[in-house]
């Protein structure tokens, strides 16, 4: 009997040993979790769907899916040939546009020129010897010397004659004065046409390289080399690690004690702790969600936040559940310290 009631004894100081141990440890969360407020969330990454901007066929891919990828980093990339003989074609009709360019601007050769004169003095010999002859057909025929067939030639040989000097004086002018204004315009429009085609093709030809705007990890791989892509069909879906951000939401009787910018910790269910401030404050209220656990009736009104996350790691991954700490009683002091 004895050593029973020496069992009993011991059982009963175990228990209430652990049970002390028990409310010191809770007062120790106690005094933990004073001036904090926690709230439950989820991580939201944001999926960015890369296409290329041009048509083509697919020739190459780079990277796979789980791939770690930089911005600026080359993904995938078109057949080039078509976009380079673009580019070769619209070269040479720059060069065959500014070739007229620069002919109108020089005007007419000084070879030309001489020509157009040496044009217009044998115009003007054949004009002399046109009227030398007619002037003789027309005595010859006042004194019935000659027939009227032979009259009329030389008639219209001297009307012929007197029409060549004209018109090659007309075409020493043209070749003298240059191009018309309106031709100049032309000529140039036609050029500048030329360089905008050039810079369209350079620009198709840089397009059928995929490169990543941003920094993070290939989510989805949805195309294959060999394909035919359209311009504008997702290629990848990568999901962004530098905009990583927790959704939450705060009740109506915690909502004063939250502020955009304030400096808060996010922790995961594994112990870890990372960085983060309040981005946004969201200003209706709503129901709350049945994914969020709070302390809360499920159905009281909640206001949604965004936590934005500086995750050096990358180690946050999309829908991972979450808990914001913010510290209440700090930002309170703060609050009433202010003027």
């Amino acid at each position: 009997m004895r050593k029973r009631k020496v069992a009993k004894i011991g059982i009963a100081g175990v228990l209430v040993l652990i049970a002390i141990v028990v409310l010191w440890y809770r007062a120790q969360q106690q005094g933990e979790d004073a001036g904090m407020l926690r709230l439950s969330g989820s991580v939201e990454v944001r999926d960015v769907y890369l296409s290329f901007e041009v048509p083509g066929r697919l020739a190459a891919i780079f990277v796979e899916e789980g791939d770690s990828v930089s911005r600026g980093e080359v993904l995938a990339v078109l057949d080039s040939l078509p976009f380079v003989h673009r580019v070769q074609q619209a070269q040479a009709l720059l060069a065959a546009r500014l070739a007229e360019w620069e002919k109108v601007q020089r005007g007419a050769r000084p070879q030309e020129i001489e020509q157009a004169r040496a044009q217009l003095a044998l115009a003007e010999v054949a004009l002399r010897e046109a009227k030398r002859h007619y002037v003789r057909a027309q005595h010859l025929r006042a004194e019935d010397a000659t027939t009227e067939e032979a009259f009329e030639r030389a008639e219209a040989a001297y009307e012929q004659a007197r029409a060549q000097p004209r018109a090659a004086e007309a075409r020493l002018d043209l070749l003298t004065a240059g191009a018309r204004p309106e031709d100049r315009r032309k000529t140039q429009a036609a050029v500048e046409q030329a360089k905008v085609q050039l810079a369209e093709a350079r620009r198709q030809l840089q397009e059928s390289r995929l490169v990543s705007p941003i920094t993070g990890i290939v989510h989805t791989r949805i195309r294959e080399p060999g394909e035919f892509v359209p311009a504008g069909s997702p290629v990848f879906a990568i999901a962004r690690t530098d905009g990583i951000w927790v959704r939450a939401y705060v009740s109506e009787r915690s909502l004063p004690d939250v502020r955009p910018g304030m400096q808060v910790t996010v922790q995961t269910d594994d112990g870890r702790q990372f960085p983060g401030r309040v981005g946004y404050i969201s200003p209706t209220a709503e129901f709350t969600p049945k994914n969020v656990e709070t302390e809360e009736v499920r159905t009281s009104l909640v206001y949604r936040i965004r936590v934005i996350v500086d995750d050096a790691t990358a180690s946050l991954r999309q829908g991972m559940p979450v808990t914001v700490v913010i510290p209440i009683a700090a930002s309170t002091e703060r609050q009433d310290a202010e003027p």
